[in-house]
């Protein structure tokens, strides 16, 4: 069964720097793997209460993800790792009952999907 998994990954580390472009494609490049794909929703402005009780404000890129049940794990890991890489003490991770179907494109007469013309 697949499931929809969010995410929310900081665009800044702690400190105020910037993550660099690069580790972000990195993320991603690290989510296409194990996911076969995502869906970057934008960018998000959220509240965090940190271990030391300090009021954290952060922009983040919301990214939507679809996988099998039996590989959330493998995704907790990776997430795991992302919040080393960028020096968080956690990343945002949304799990919530959901009905997954990528629908295919249906072929009519023979001519497939790129066969047609496009309206604009």
């Amino acid at each position: 069964m697949k499931e929809k998994l969010t995410l929310l990954i900081p665009l800044k580390y702690n400190d105020g720097t910037t993550v660099d472009r690069a580790v972000i494609q990195e993320i991603y490049d690290d989510l296409f793997v194990l996911c076969k794909g995502w869906t970057i929703e934008g960018e998000v402005t959220g509240a965090y209460q940190m271990e030391t009780g300090a009021k954290k404000v952060e922009r983040s890129v919301k990214i939507s993800v679809v996988l099998e049940r039996s590989d959330v794990p493998e995704l907790k890991r990776l997430v795991q790792e992302i919040a080393l890489l960028l020096g968080q003490e956690c990343i945002y991770f949304e799990r919530m009952p959901s009905t997954i179907e990528f629908i295919r494109a249906k072929q009519k007469r023979g001519k497939s999907a790129q066969d047609r013309p496009h309206k604009k």
